[in-house]
């Protein structure tokens, strides 16, 4: 189970650090954007879910200059970087749950980018998602899958291993796969669709991609982990992750596993579908 005041916490003190070290959420932003151009239809009424320092709002806002746009995130922190960044006149900004959504207003488009890994209840989420869809509305995200940080949690498990720790215990949220998200979305009245693809990023250390988690708020740990750390793990998970996966040029490589979402409420027509991502 994921703490969302430690989420909260953790995502508010990135606020001003967030922008220039989310290098994968940025391409997530890009391709979602030609998603929504790809569906061949207009938007008058957009919501967006964790908008952080509204990156892909300024890129909605450019996109659709005429329509409606709410920004949504759990941290006042964000809203107010995110509002200060933004350009645009036609957004507004709110406080919102993405998993308990209260709004009065139905949308032609929800979207939402590297939001979804921080849900607790994707039964509840999908479940806003449905009532806050106009009957023609389209639900768009992209998240992180299973195999994100593959070479992370290898090196956590060897580093438990060798250190006589539990080893089922799993650093980082629980990231959903497509099947599930799909199990979600059906359950909730959705019919959905996806499209993964794989990003690997490089950095000079394995203290330098710790430090870029930090830097854009995702280094919260489930509460199992932060009662079961032992002081040895860290220095040691480093040691097998330099061992396991450093590069001939002395570089630190992690995988981004990215799931691209499309859902809506009618089944499409037989072929009609535009394909994610």
């Amino acid at each position: 189970m994921l703490d969302k005041e430690k989420i909260l916490h953790s995502f508010s003190r990135a606020a001003t650090t967030y922008e220039e070290n989310a290098v994968v959420q940025k391409k997530m932003a890009h391709l979602l954007l030609q998603q929504t151009q790809k569906v061949s239809r207009s938007f008058s009424h957009i919501l967006e879910i964790g908008c952080g320092t509204g990156y892909l709002t300024r890129l909605l806002s450019k996109s659709f200059p005429s329509a409606d746009i709410v920004a949504t995130d759990i941290s006042e922190t964000m809203l107010t970087q995110a509002s200060i960044l933004q350009t645009g006149k036609n957004v507004r900004f709110e406080r919102q749950d993405g998993e308990n959504l209260s709004l009065n207003t139905k949308f032609d488009l929800i979207i939402s980018n590297a939001a979804f890994q921080w849900f607790n209840n994707y039964d509840a989420a999908f479940s806003g998602f449905f009532r806050h869809l106009t009957s023609e509305g389209l639900l768009l995200y992209a998240t992180f899958g299973p195999e994100t940080f593959y070479e992370l949690h290898t090196s956590f498990n060897q580093a438990r291993h060798s250190l006589t720790l539990p080893s089922d215990i799993r650093h980082g949220p629980p990231f959903a796969s497509s099947a599930s998200l799909a199990d979600y979305a059906s359950n909730n009245g959705l019919f959905c669709h996806h499209r993964e693809k794989t990003e690997l990023l490089y950095y000079p250390s394995v203290r330098s991609f710790l430090s870029s988690i930090k830097k854009v708020g995702a280094n919260h740990t489930p509460t199992s982990v932060s009662n079961n750390f032992n002081r040895k793990l860290l220095p040691t998970m480093i040691s097998h992750y330099e061992q396991l996966f450093c590069t001939e040029d002395g570089l630190i490589p992690a995988t981004y596993h990215l799931v691209f979402g499309q859902a809506q409420k009618q089944a499409p027509a037989s072929g009609t579908a535009a394909q994610c991502g």
